[in-house]
């Protein structure tokens, strides 16, 4: 990670790792896959500082199904850092095939995640022209491997990630969101503050495309829900109108069949 105040991509020096084996994390969820959920895992810790001494570590946690890592620097609460660059990176096998969409082209309503999925492209075609590289989550495939490549416990202080456009011989570097995004809402860059634990990046790997479907690791390396009370939560039936109709009575009436538009829903 590369921060305006501090590096920590090259010439550190390593001070210590951390090993805890077993653990155990069982969670209940009201939708998806399972409803209850026992993840155990495998974790290392290494630490490092930097040329100047400041501190970071990174985070390995292995699953049965993947692995998850993060960036964690601790210190003081008044420290800031303004985030340059995650030199992040996946090296993919140059022969495989990948599942993947693009990385919507910036306007007023996009980066929306709406466009298609590319279907078995080979693992280093670039994206399209006018695209800004590619989105999570991306599945790539070579002749034994299945390999699912995601982000997971995002943070407000941090921002959501994509991958780059030209994948270099099947390497693919985080990319962060594109310059004007945030349309002068905030800064193009992350500020986080000091403790800091980067998102996890996800990797669940298996030479069944079976496991990579019924695996929970990102719930698993997820924070359990901040509600106390989920005894109102029913999951069931969902829709929502896309269109031009955006007065919510309107959008009601249309989804009701009293308007012209409930007819071409």
């Amino acid at each position: 990670m590369q921060f305006e105040e501090a590096g920590f991509e090259s010439a550190l020096v390593y001070d210590g790792q951390r090993i805890l084996i077993g653990q155990t994390d069982a969670y209940t969820m009201l939708t998806g896959k399972r409803h209850e959920n026992d993840a155990v895992w495998n974790e290392l810790q290494l630490d490092f500082v930097n040329v100047e001494g400041i501190p970071v570590s990174f985070l390995f946690r292995l699953f049965d199904t993947g692995l998850a890592f993060r960036y964690v620097l601790p210190g003081n609460e008044t420290v800031s850092y303004t985030l340059v660059r995650e030199l992040t990176s996946f090296q993919l096998p140059p022969d495989g095939i990948k599942w993947i969409h693009p990385y919507d082209t910036l306007a007023p309503w996009a980066p929306a995640y709406e466009t298609f999925y590319e279907n078995g492209i080979a693992i280093g075609t670039p994206s399209d022209p006018g695209k800004n590289g590619w989105a999570f989550p991306a599945l790539f495939h070579d002749d034994e491997y299945w390999l699912l490549i995601t982000e997971a416990g995002m943070l407000e202080q941090y921002v959501g990630m994509h991958l780059t456009d030209r994948p270099d011989g099947g390497n693919y570097t985080l990319r962060l969101p594109e310059e004007g995004e945030a349309e002068g809402r905030c800064g193009a860059y992350p500020t986080i503050q000091l403790p800091f634990s980067s998102p996890w990046r996800v990797i669940i790997a298996s030479n069944r495309l079976n496991d990579i479907v019924e695996s929970n690791l990102v719930f698993d390396v997820s924070e359990p829900s901040i509600l106390d009370d989920t005894g109102w939560i029913r999951p069931g039936r969902a829709a929502w109108s896309s269109s031009p109709v955006t007065h919510p009575g309107r959008m009601w009436a249309s989804w009701r069949g009293t308007t012209p538009e409930a007819a071409t829903t």
